[in-house]
């Protein structure tokens, strides 16, 4: 009797778990695997379109492009706009995008622009088409120069694209709205020395200049430069001492390290050295 009693309290039990377990399931209860509404997710690509009449942008990422809803409102943030709107964005433009998906549809409630840079030497330019290489490394980027593009100094001056130099170490702000590079902003931000070498050590790495009130000594970073007329083929063997030069370099806790060295030889009969520079900056 007390047998029969307890499989009868264990069957009930049973049948009270299985039907607590479908209630549980049945109101969304902790069981449920579906993402709330307050969660969001982020995707991050390239801008293709956006078009603000019907609300709606495609983002292409490594694997394929997407048409996202955009909310009402999304929030929109540019690197250089923190308050920004949806007139701001570029096909072309960097940006990361968080959304939420319902039923398949995702919507987007913030546009984080970001912007896309490439860092290295000047190798071509071509002022006529407006168009430059930079290389770094193995790597080689050709870019398209935009109406509105600008080379910016270190001290915040902005010159015109025709002031940019082949050897100068550079950062190239730019957009892809086709899978083609254009430049929005050109950085140059080293610094600038000219000066007669007096002293070249090959096995440093090392040259000291001087001018009329100050020695100089740089040590030659990995990448840099040398500048013989015009031309990128130059090498530390190339200088001499008396040669009059231009370093551009950056000045990393005390030690100048040279990015640039332009040198500009006058016709050998004259036996003497001379430097053309567009600029010169103190540390």
């Amino acid at each position: 009797m007390k047998s029969h009693s307890t499989r009868s309290l264990t069957t009930l039990l049973l049948v009270a778990g299985i039907a607590l377990s479908h209630s549980l399931m049945a109101d969304g209860g902790t069981e449920s695997t579906h993402r709330t509404d307050a969660e969001r997710e982020d995707r991050s690509g390239t801008l293709r379109t956006l078009n603000a009449a019907e609300r709606t942008l495609r983002l292409k990422t490594f694997w394929k492009t997407r048409t996202y809803s955009l909310g009402e409102p999304c929030q929109v943030t540019m690197e250089d706009k923190p308050r920004a709107t949806l007139a701001d964005l570029q096909p072309g433009h960097e940006i990361r995008i968080l959304y939420k998906e319902h039923d398949g549809v995702r919507v987007v409630t913030e546009i984080i622009q970001v912007d896309r840079e490439f860092t290295g030497h000047v190798a071509e330019i071509d002022f006529t088409n407006r168009t430059f290489k930079v290389e770094r490394g193995w790597t080689t980027r050709e870019f398209n120069v935009l109406p509105d593009c600008k080379l910016v100094l270190r001290d915040g001056t902005k010159q015109p694209f025709t002031a940019l130099e082949i050897g100068e170490r550079v950062t190239v702000t730019y957009l892809t709205p086709d899978d083609t590079h254009l430049a929005q902003t050109i950085d140059q931000r080293s610094l600038e020395f000219e000066g007669r070498v007096e002293m070249l050590d090959a096995r440093t790495g090392t040259v000291r200049a001087g001018s009329l009130l100050v020695d100089r000594t740089f040590r030659l970073g990995d990448d840099c430069q040398f500048v013989i007329n015009g031309s990128l083929d130059g090498e530390l063997a190339d200088l001499r001492m008396g040669d009059q030069v231009t370093f551009h370099y950056e000045n990393v806790d005390g030690v100048l390290i040279a990015n640039r060295i332009e040198l500009e030889t006058a016709a050998e009969e004259t036996g003497t050295a001379r430097l053309s520079s567009r600029r010169s900056q103190s540390p």
